[in-house]
C-alpha cells in the first residue's frame, strides 16, 4: 500500500493535483509515519501560497531535513522585513542538520544582504528582443506581461521569423498600443534561433543599449524583472551575462532551469549538466543569487559590451537548442561565469521535458547539438570550465557562510 500511495504522490506533486494529495492524507496512514504525513501537509500549504498553515505542518515534521529548511523558508515569507528570533532559529536548525548544503547558506545569506529583493535600475539604455515563429497565442501573453511590467524606458524588438500563423495580427495590434515602444523586424524566411539573437544584437538600437535583454516568445515576466536583474548586475558587476529561475506557467512549483553547472562528462566525452533543480517542487530552495556555468536562454540579460565581445550565436545550433548554453561556456572559459538570479522568477508557457509528449524530430535535433557541443569543446577544456566554476563558487561560498556565521552568532567556518 505504501508503494504505491508513493507513486500516487509523485505523480500527483509532479502534476501540481494537492486535491488528491489532500484526499492521500485523509487516508488511514500506517503507525510511524506522522513525520512523513506532517511533511506533506506543509508541501500542500506551501505549494498553495499559505505559509502559516505550512510552517504548522513543517514544525510538526522538524526531525525531516526537508521539513527544517522549508519551516525557515516558511517563516521567512511570513516575515517580510527584518528575521524574527523565531526565524533565525529554524535557519540556524536547518543549516545544522544539513551541514554539508550549501543551499540554505546561499538563501539566508541573500535574505540578510537583501539580495532576494529587486535592485537599482540598470544604468543606462535597456534593449530588450524577442524573437517568435508561429506562437501567435503564447507571444500576445507574452507581450501583455512584458508591457505590464516596469521597462523603465527599454524598448522592445520582436523579430518575426516568416511566421504563418496570427503573429502579424498580434504585433500590429501591440505596435497600435504601445506605439514606438514596439519595433517588429519581419524576416521572409525562419533563420533560426542562433542568427534571429544575431541579427537582433546588429541593430543600431540594440548595439547602442548599455544592456541587452533576450526573451522566449512564450515567457511571461513579473512586473520587477529588470530591478531584479538590477540587484544580480550590482552584486557581479563585472558578469557578462545574468540568468533567472524559470517555472512551468500551468503549475508554477515546477521547476524548468535554475543554477545550472559543469559535472564530469560522459565515457565518449558528451557534456553533462546538472539537472537537480528538476528532482524535486520549488519551495525555495533555489531562490538565491550566485555564478552558475549557464542560465537559461528562455529570459537573460546580457551587457551589451560582452556580448559583443563574446562573440555571436554560434549557427550550428540552429534552428534552436544550445546555442545559449554554448555561448555562456565561453563566458566560463573566459573566467567570468554567468550569475544565476534565483528570486527572479519567469513563467514558462511551454511544458517541462517530463510532461511534453516526444517529438522525435526535436529530440534528434536536441541530440545532435548535444554531440556538436561535446566536439566544440574538448575534455581537457571542460575540465578547465569545471575549475574555473569550483574556484569561483567556493569564493562566494565562503564570503557569505561568514555573513551567515556572524547573523546565526556561530564561530565562523574555517
Amino acid at each position: 500500500v505504501l508503494f504505491w500511495r508513493g507513486h500516487l504522490l509523485d505523480v500527483a506533486y509532479l502534476l501540481g493535483d494537492w486535491t488528491t494529495v489532500l484526499e492521500v492524507l485523509d487516508l488511514p496512514w500506517p503507525p510511524g509515519f506522522d513525520l512523513v504525513r506532517s511533511r506533506v501537509s506543509g508541501d500542500v500549504f506551501f505549494q498553495r501560497g499559505d505559509y502559516e498553515k505550512a510552517a504548522q505542518g513543517y514544525a510538526r515534521a522538524g526531525p525531516l531535513r526537508p521539513a527544517l529548511w522549508r519551516l525557515a523558508e516558511c517563516l521567512t515569507r511570513l516575515d517580510g522585513g527584518a528575521l524574527s528570533d523565531r526565524t533565525l532559529a529554524a535557519w540556524r536548525a536547518a543549516c545544522d542538520a544539513a551541514w554539508w548544503n550549501v543551499g540554505p547558506v546561499l538563501r539566508l545569506h541573500d535574505r540578510l544582504a537583501g539580495l532576494d529583493r529587486p535592485g537599482p535600475r540598470l544604468p543606462g539604455r535597456v534593449a530588450v528582443c524577442l524573437y517568435t515563429y508561429n506562437h501567435a497565442p503564447e507571444l500576445d501573453a507574452a507581450l501583455a506581461a512584458l508591457f505590464a511590467s516596469d521597462l523603465s524606458g527599454a524598448e522592445v524588438t520582436v523579430l518575426d521569423n516568416a511566421s504563418g500563423d496570427d503573429t502579424r495580427a498580434v504585433l500590429s495590434a501591440w505596435r497600435e498600443r504601445t506605439g514606438e515602444r514596439l519595433s517588429v523586424v519581419t524576416l521572409p524566411v525562419n533563420i533560426g534561433a542562433p542568427a534571429a539573437r544575431n541579427w537582433l544584437a546588429s541593430l543600431p538600437s540594440v548595439a547602442k543599449a548599455g544592456h541587452v535583454a533576450y526573451l522566449d516568445d512564450d515567457a511571461q515576466v513579473p512586473p520587477g524583472w529588470l530591478a531584479f536583474f538590477g540587484a544580480a548586475v550590482r552584486a557581479f558587476p563585472g558578469a557578462g551575462v545574468y540568468g533567472c529561475r524559470v517555472v512551468d506557467l500551468a503549475c508554477p512549483g515546477r521547476i524548468q532551469h535554475a543554477d545550472l553547472h559543469l559535472l564530469e562528462p560522459e565515457q565518449d566525452q558528451t557534456p553533462v549538466f546538472s539537472a537537480i533543480c528538476t528532482q524535486d517542487l520549488d519551495f525555495g530552495q533555489f531562490g538565491y543569487l550566485r555564478p552558475a556555468a549557464s542560465v537559461t536562454g528562455c529570459c537573460h540579460l546580457f551587457r551589451t559590451e560582452a556580448l559583443r565581445e563574446s562573440g555571436p550565436f554560434d549557427i550550428r545550433f540552429s534552428p534552436t537548442q544550445y546555442d545559449d548554453l554554448d555561448h555562456d561556456l565561453r563566458f566560463v572559459a573566459s573566467g567570468s561565469p554567468p550569475v544565476y538570479q534565483g528570486p527572479l522568477q519567469v513563467l514558462h508557457a511551454r511544458l517541462s521535458a517530463a510532461l511534453s509528449l516526444p517529438d522525435r524530430a526535436a529530440m534528434a535535433n536536441s541530440r545532435g547539438n548535444l554531440a556538436k557541443l561535446g566536439g566544440k569543446y574538448p575534455p581537457q577544456a571542460l575540465a578547465a570550465m569545471r575549475r574555473t566554476m569550483e574556484d569561483a563558487l567556493e569564493e562566494d561560498y565562503r564570503k557569505k557562510r561568514v555573513v551567515v556565521d556572524e547573523a546565526l552568532g556561530r564561530t565562523p567556518a574555517s
